[in-house]
């Protein structure tokens, strides 16, 4: 899935005003200082500033938090389709990542996640993590899929 151009999908997804919403809900997103900069259909733009918490012991950022800043935002990006309204119960079932270049403590980094295509209730997306000044720090891709008819009909038998 292309995304759309910024006027164009700004206009249609101003409906889905959920999407801040809902981001600014998770706790993950709190506890690590993401912040939601801008959305559109089948895609979003966050950014981190990098904290002395997310390091590794080389006192560079962590992969764990990499894996947090790519998956998350590829899962909003799905969230702001027509298709997935109402629909967040998701589970992730295939991440990979490739960093490329190190990130330290206090650097900011913008995370752009977009959704490329779709099968049914599975969702593919994809997502760059760029330094402050534009270079290409990680790159991450994950296959989610849509599990709200699953969980609903298993607790409607419970």
């Amino acid at each position: 899935m292309k995304p759309e151009s910024k006027k164009d999908s700004k206009k249609d997804c101003s409906k889905y005003s959920f999407v801040r919403k809902l981001f600014d809900s998770f706790p993950c997103h709190k506890r690590e200082n993401m912040r939601l900069v801008d959305y559109g259909v089948g895609w979003v733009l966050v950014e981190v500033i990098v904290s002395k918490e997310q390091l590794n012991l080389y006192e560079t950022l962590d992969g764990g938090y990499h894996a947090v800043f790519i998956d998350s935002p590829i899962w909003l990006a799905a969230m702001t389709l027509p298709s997935t309204r109402n629909r967040v119960l998701w589970t992730t079932s295939i991440h990979k990542i490739e960093f490329l270049n190190p990130v330290r403590e206090g650097e900011k980094v913008l995370i752009h996640s977009e959704v490329t295509s779709r099968e049914g209730h599975v969702y593919y997306g994809r997502a760059k993590v760029m330094n402050g000044k534009g270079k290409v720090v990680a790159e991450g891709e994950t296959t989610n899929k849509d599990v709200t008819d699953i969980l609903q009909k298993k607790s409607q038998q419970n």
